[in-house]
């Protein structure tokens, strides 16, 4: 299993390099603030062109992988588990732990506040400017939270229409029950056919010489053809990887039959038009039979268009023009 980067090496642990900076970050606000004040003309340097910049930079890093955590967390967890009658609990679990976390964190900031009292040492004039700067945004925030108030549309948001919305307005629910379905999904593609599914999230640098090596018996993958012919698939998938014919690159999960690679290099070398379609038609119907791939998607690409009955919204030099983009002329 691949060791976390965190607590690899013999260095200084990760989280302790984390705390250690919060520590000399606040120690150096606070004795900037106090023996030179906000307005130095070096503090004022400092942080709108070093430490302002710097530290907006780290918090838009940590809200762009945090979505993506938790969608792959979900969704890989419930495929993990196989059994889809224990998605129901994973589900109930992770919302009541959302839901839990969110009173804590909420109770917490309003025991803090009640206890601190930060706005007792504001000025009156700091917090006169406060007041009107930011009342109008104030008022409307608790306009929203009172019309939206907590019922049966609560549970009824939880389902997400859109996904992407969803992660882009941070509403965690909402990807947390598309996790859950996506997980759902995953599982029930392949139990469908009698496999069943036990999901593993790994890096690329682990998945990747897994499949060179052919440890992985299922992989799901997209193919897209340089030739335009059907050869060029059946070479680089149906024949036996061979390293020294330089045939079955891409066939990683070991299958392996005599009569498909003799017709694949047949064909490789016909020069008859006619022989060559019939070796395909052979190798096309031999590979469906054995049900080596399930094709899931198909997505055709136009090679040429007549000029006086269609044209291209996108034209383009290689496999990448797709039928969609081809329209017809009107008449």
């Amino acid at each position: 299993m691949a060791e976390s980067i965190g607590n690899s090496g013999t260095g200084m642990k990760l989280h302790t390099k984390i705390l250690l900076a919060l520590c000399i970050g606040a120690t150096a606000g606070i004795l900037a603030n106090t023996q030179l004040g906000k307005e130095d003309a070096t503090v004022g340097f400092v942080n709108t062109y070093l430490a302002g910049p710097i530290g907006q930079i780290f918090l838009r890093m940590l809200f762009m992988v945090v979505m993506p955590l938790v969608f792959s967390s979900i969704a890989l967890g419930v495929a993990g588990l196989g059994d889809l009658r224990k998605v129901g609990q994973v589900g109930g679990k992770a919302i009541g732990y959302f839901l839990g976390t969110t009173f804590i964190a909420a109770a917490f900031g309003l025991l803090a506040v009640s206890v601190v009292r930060p706005g007792d040492a504001v000025p009156d004039a700091v917090k006169t400017e406060l007041m009107t700067t930011y009342a109008g945004d104030a008022a409307t925030k608790i306009e929203a939270g009172q019309q939206g108030g907590f019922g049966i549309n609560t549970f009824v948001e939880i389902v997400t229409r859109n996904p992407v919305k969803s992660a882009a307005d941070f509403d965690m629910l909402g990807v947390i029950f598309f996790g859950l379905m996506f997980g759902a999904a995953l599982t029930q593609m392949l139990a469908r056919i009698g496999l069943e599914v036990q999901a593993a999230g790994q890096p690329a640098a682990v998945i990747f010489p897994a499949r060179q090596r052919g440890e992985l018996s299922n992989i799901m993958a997209g193919w897209g053809t340089l030739t335009g012919e059907s050869n060029y698939y059946y070479a680089a998938n149906a024949h036996t990887n061979n390293a020294q014919l330089r045939l079955g690159a891409f066939n990683w999960t070991g299958f392996s039959d005599a009569e498909i690679d003799k017709l694949v290099q047949d064909a490789s070398v016909a020069l008859d038009d006619k022989a060559r379609e019939a070796l395909l038609q052979k190798i096309g119907a031999l590979w469906n039979e054995k049900r080596v791939v399930i094709p899931l998607a198909a997505v055709g690409s136009a090679w040429a268009v007549r000029r006086d009955r269609a044209t291209l919204r996108v034209g383009r030099s290689d496999e990448e023009t797709y039928a969609w983009d081809v329209v017809p002329v009107a008449r």
